[in-house]
């Protein structure tokens, strides 16, 4: 069974397009040596526009892992707390974690791994 790593990043500041983002995605999936399903939403037609985000978003609700690069586009996103999608899965995440902490298994049901950019991830 292969591991789930969910992939959350603010389209703002982290274009889908982006060779950086790519590179970083295909290294993890190449480290995992086929062990890793790698759920970013440029790889998934369930995340093209015009598709239910909703659905693919439920999709952090059964990985392992969310990484979560942390852009300051993303932290206003998600400090709004509006109807985004970066809120939205920051707070699938935010629960995923609150649920594992309590049940006392996170680190082994589930895990998020933030990556903060402290400018646009095209500056770093």
């Amino acid at each position: 069974m292969k591991v789930r790593i969910f992939v959350s990043y603010c389209h703002d500041d982290v274009r889908p397009d982006n060779e950086r983002l790519k590179v970083f995605i295909d290294s993890l999936e190449s480290a995992g040596n086929g062990r890793y399903e790698i759920l970013a939403d440029y790889r998934h037609g369930g995340a093209a526009i015009g598709a239910n985000l909703a659905e693919y978003m439920r999709q952090i609700d059964h990985a392992d892992a969310a990484i979560l690069l942390l852009t300051p586009g993303y932290k206003e996103r998600a400090m709004r707390k509006g109807a985004t999608g970066v809120y939205n899965e920051f707070r699938r995440i935010y629960d995923r974690i609150l649920d594992t902490d309590s049940a006392g298994t996170y680190g082994r049901d589930f895990m998020a791994l933030p990556i903060v950019f402290s400018n646009t991830f095209d500056d770093v």
